[in-house]
């Protein structure tokens, strides 16, 4: 079985910190094991400029910004495996994966770095009345296939929830041309930052309607329109409220919520920062908790990164 100072699950942004930052301060074989086809994760479909402000002092766009640290991994010659799917991780620090080239394999870490960032929250969907059929999305499923791949998930579009990317991605589908019939909230004000609710909401007139939630979508095979209420003060519907509206995609932003599946799968758990209950291994980024800032972001998976490294030594300086 092979033997590394640090495996890093997940080749994100956060991933790829901890890695460099272990690296470069003493973990000499280190190795990121990344599901898709490039490192980078959520970064690359983030093609709106506002990042590195504070890291290079520039604006760059999301893609800009994880090239910067991917070029970091390359000059370092730091070890990566992509399309490879994690299955396991044991509290020994042993790693199941699996990949095409190379079957299901064993591989152990010195240390693991546990980066897998965090997932969408789908609950609002499947309380939503009615059949699912196309044109059900969440708003980060709708960014990459605007901004990755190309396409138009609808032309009429309602935004469920007034989370920052439910907010951005009002502003992305109008700049593509759909048209953005509103962004429904049961709260009384956007849970979105206030910057983002004025450049992406207000400054494109789009409505936003407050106190408002989706009751049932009508269609056959795609939605052909939604029915939304207005809601009190506690959430509850208020009777003869409803209005409907033509539409053929929504788009889900209702919350973000840290993937750490693998770990409770495996009776591991944080305790205190990014440390967990089982010896050397850590949690970074969004899989640890959702950052709103990529800043912080990098200086908690720096830090992560450090320990590990420092971890990794004392055991070789142990002997194992």
């Amino acid at each position: 079985m092979q033997v590394y100072d640090l495996i890093v699950v997940g080749g994100g942004i956060s991933g790829i910190s901890s890695a460099v930052a272990a690296k470069k301060n003493g973990a000499e074989k280190v190795l990121i094991l990344e599901k898709d086809d490039q490192l980078g994760g959520m970064m690359n479909q983030c093609i709106h400029s506002g990042f590195g402000a504070e890291l290079f002092k520039e604006e760059l766009t999301g893609p800009e910004f994880s090239q910067r640290y991917i070029d970091k991994v390359i000059a370092l010659e730091i070890e990566y495996k992509l399309d490879t799917m994690v299955l396991q991780i044991q509290k020994d620090r042993v790693v199941t994966a699996v990949n095409s080239e190379e079957g299901i394999f064993e591989i152990k870490g010195r240390t693991i770095v546990f980066a897998t960032g965090c997932i969408e929250n789908t609950k609002e969907a499947v309380n939503i009345l009615g059949s699912k059929m196309a044109g059900i999305y969440t708003a980060g499923t709708a960014q990459k296939i605007v901004n990755t791949e190309g396409y138009l998930p609808g032309k009429r579009a309602v935004i469920i929830g007034s989370g920052n990317l439910g907010l951005m991605m009002a502003r992305t589908m109008y700049l593509e041309g759909a048209k953005v019939l509103g962004v429904i909230e049961p709260g009384t004000k956007a849970k979105g930052q206030e910057k983002y609710e004025v450049e992406c909401v207000e400054d494109f007139n789009i409505p936003m309607l407050l106190m408002h939630k989706l009751l049932e979508i009508h269609g056959d095979e795609r939605i052909e329109s939604i029915t939304v209420t207005e809601v009190d003060c506690d959430g509850k519907r208020i009777e003869g409220s409803e209005k409907t509206v033509e539409c053929d995609a929504i788009l889900l932003s209702v919350d973000l919520i840290p993937d750490t599946v693998l770990l409770r799968d495996s009776g591991i758990a944080l305790t205190e920062g990014f440390s967990t209950n089982a010896d050397g291994i850590y949690v970074c980024g969004n899989a640890n908790h959702v950052h709103e800032n990529v800043d912080h972001l990098i200086e908690e998976s720096r830090s992560a990164g450090l320990a590990a490294a420092g971890f990794a030594r004392e055991l070789v300086t142990g002997g194992f």
